[in-house]
């Protein structure tokens, strides 16, 4: 059976029933959509592959230790860089 599009179903099937009966089938539609958006806005679990290619390229090649001992060295410097400025007379 081929795929009827929402024009034609209502056309069909919906215009012509009495007013409750399309009162009632709005409301089982409306339910059921509620439903489906409750479970489509869990929170679903993430893929570690997500993430590939993410880190910007400074960091491409680089060992991840190496990476993360670099920077805390190089914020290091920064801060003293930073407070020996505020501490020369």
């Amino acid at each position: 059976m081929a795929m009827q599009t929402a024009d034609e179903i209502y056309a069909t099937y919906i215009k012509n029933l009495p007013i409750e009966e399309r009162i009632r089938l709005i409301e089982r539609i409306s339910r059921e959509l509620a439903t489906e958006l409750e479970v489509s806005s869990k929170p679903r679990e993430r893929d570690w592959r997500e993430l590939a290619g993410r880190l910007p390229y400074p960091a491409v090649e680089e060992d991840a230790q190496g990476w993360i001992s670099r920077t805390r060295r190089e914020a290091d410097e920064y801060r003293e860089r930073q407070w020996k400025h505020l501490l020369e007379p």
